[in-house]
């Protein structure tokens, strides 16, 4: 018999600023072991100095 293969769920954080949204990602990496994706992390990406500013360094 083949065994299922395991079902990923994706769980979202939403909430207002200071809610507590980055303690309870902290929690859910640290304690549970799940992967975090910290969309600001990329929304910060295009406004980056470094990111298509055609220079090298």
């Amino acid at each position: 018999m083949v065994p299922s293969p395991v079902r990923q769920r994706k769980i979202g954080l939403t909430g207002g600023i200071a809610s507590g949204k980055t303690t309870v990602a902290e929690h859910l990496a640290t304690v549970h072991g799940l992967p975090i994706l910290d969309a600001d992390c990329y929304a910060r990406l295009p406004s980056s100095p470094a990111v298509g500013s055609g220079s090298a360094s």
